[in-house]
């Protein structure tokens, strides 16, 4: 992407639609911040790790998109006025959307896929009777008592 990019005309396209890596790596959530490390591993973290992505997969590794300059590339093709939608990962989204800030994009709006996949066991109980609007007086007292 970053090397047809700069062949492609400004102001090209009405807007963009991507799905970048998510860079769900063992390197970008592990580890532990290192005294003295001076940004010689991802984001000051160190670890033993791989740089694997989803699944042990390597396609989903490396930041690309989380590098402003990535975005700016973008920007230079798109014309003005004109829309992107970038999917990024439930862990990592922040940092998409700052290096989309930082490159000069306005977030407008933020859309979430949430689902849910069911309360934990201990909370079935009293997190249905405050959907439902059920009194949760005999669950207090149980609480205080444990």
């Amino acid at each position: 992407m970053l090397e047809v990019l700069p062949t492609l005309p400004e102001n090209r396209f009405d807007g963009v639609l991507c799905d970048p890596p998510y860079d769900l790596t063992q390197n970008s959530r592990r580890g532990s911040v290192q005294a003295g490390d001076s940004g010689k591993t991802p984001f000051g973290r160190h670890g033993v790790c791989t740089d694997r992505g989803f699944m042990g997969q390597t396609w989903d590794g490396g930041d690309i998109a989380f590098r402003p300059e990535t975005w700016r590339a973008v920007l230079r093709v798109m014309k003005p006025g004109s829309y992107l939608l970038a999917f990024g990962g439930s862990r990592t989204f922040h940092r998409l959307a700052v290096a989309l800030e930082d490159a000069g994009f306005v977030l407008v709006d933020t859309l979430m896929w949430l689902y849910g996949t069911g309360f934990p066991k201990s909370l079935d109980e009293l997190c249905s009777n405050l959907v439902y609007g059920r009194s949760t007086t005999s669950l207090r007292r149980v609480a205080h008592c444990c």
